[in-house]
């Protein structure tokens, strides 16, 4: 402890004691706190992709002082990075399957460094469907497991029906659209266009029902399997996805709240999706963005997709295999749409609309299933029961 020195003065006749704290007498001030940088960590720390897929990561340093938060990203096995200074930097994964291993390593301190393992795998599993001289619809494959479903309460632009978080597992793998379904696809189908934002075979149609996607007979979806019955995989259908599968393909094994990290001033956003700051409120050309871990463009924006199931309140329950309520008045889409707030196009997103109505910001892309799912949610009757 600095001393306290004395200082006299007179006022009337009296003594007076004054006690200088601020001056410290003269002495030496504190020193300053050393630069240390106490950890590194990496977010995610693991990350299962497609062959040819990308995956953001983001270094977190922590330290005393005026350390320096700067870090060295390094791969050991295939692949590249967008950046090997940049803090997040991009793993782009190549077309070969195996496991990377991507370390971040402090500028200042070399002794301190983190690890995330990366499984690239599911590439080959790709398909690609004919609908017509020119258009082909690219399919990318979704292994069975089990994820967090929902936004946890303290989630930034969450919205009530959000909640509660619940495990979800999906035992059955599948295949999602690459991208979202095109004008150009849905002509090849359908024969007309009913699109109102700018033409093109490459942009996503929109202005489209869950009707008009899933009517027995004359919707798009009757008409596509029919279309396809010799070019499929034999046994196998397309439809909708639920949303549970909807929103395990959309974070590809992530947790955050976008499939490329927190983002909370969404400034990464630009990079992976187009919405209202950033699309002049229009759609653009399906596939200009980066897309998730699993190798799926435009998931966050461009246009909200509609998904199989009738809108329901989330419980805490445990799930496999969930296909949603029996019935009601409203169906689910997720992902957002161009005319959006980046708030409104989080993974765990969710908004429910009348199954006939039609507007520029809804669209939606196919899932290619043994069978269609059909049915309420099942809950877990095994507590011991393996995580897939």
């Amino acid at each position: 402890m600095r001393p306290y020195p004395c200082e006299f003065g007179r006022l009337g006749g009296a003594i007076i004691l004054i006690l200088s704290l601020a001056c410290g007498g003269g002495g030496a001030s504190d020193p300053p706190a050393a630069a240390v940088v106490l950890s590194i960590s990496i977010s995610p720390g693991s990350a299962s992709m497609a062959s040819g897929g990308q995956q953001s990561f983001t270094a977190t340093v922590t330290g005393t002082g005026a350390y320096n938060p700067g870090v060295t990203w390094r791969l050991t096995g295939e692949g590249s990075l967008s950046s090997a200074t940049s803090n997040p930097t991009t793993f782009m994964a190549p077309p070969t399957v195996g496991t990377v291993t991507l370390t971040a390593q402090s500028l200042q301190d070399s002794s301190k460094l983190a690890t995330a393992t990366i499984s690239v795998q599911g590439g080959a599993g790709n398909l690609s469907i004919p609908l017509g001289v020119g258009v082909v619809l690219d399919l990318a494959p979704i292994p069975s497991g089990t994820f967090t479903m929902g936004s946890p309460a303290g989630e930034a632009d969450r919205g009530d029906i959000e909640g509660p978080t619940h495990t979800v597992s999906l035992t059955q793998s599948f295949h999602i659209g690459v991208k979202e379904i095109t004008q150009g696809q849905w002509v090849a189908v359908m024969g007309s266009n009913p699109s109102l934002n700018p033409a093109g075979s490459s942009y996503p149609v929109e202005n489209v029902s869950h009707e008009d996607i899933s009517a027995p007979s004359t919707g798009f979806l009757a008409r596509l399997n029919a279309q396809t019955a010799s070019t499929r995989p034999a046994g196998k259908v397309f439809r909708l996805p639920t949303e549970a599968e909807w929103e395990y393909a959309a974070r590809a094994s992530t947790t955050t709240r976008y499939f490329w990290g927190e983002d909370p001033t969404f400034s990464s956003f630009p990079v992976y999706g187009w919405f209202g700051w950033n699309s002049g409120d229009l759609t653009h050309p399906v596939g200009e963005k980066l897309p998730n871990a699993w190798g799926l463009y435009d998931m966050a924006g461009n246009v909200m997709e509609w998904c199989q199931d009738y809108f329901g309140s989330y419980t805490a329950t445990e799930l496999v295999d969930p296909t949603g309520p029996t019935g009601g008045a409203s169906r689910i889409l997720r992902g957002g749409a161009a005319q959006d707030h980046p708030g409104d196009c989080r993974m765990a997103r969710r908004v429910s609309a009348e199954a006939s109505l039609r507007t520029n910001h809804f669209g939606f892309r196919v899932v290619l299933a043994w069978a269609p799912a059909m049915g309420a949610c099942r809950p877990v009757s095994n507590p011991d029961r393996k995580t897939f």
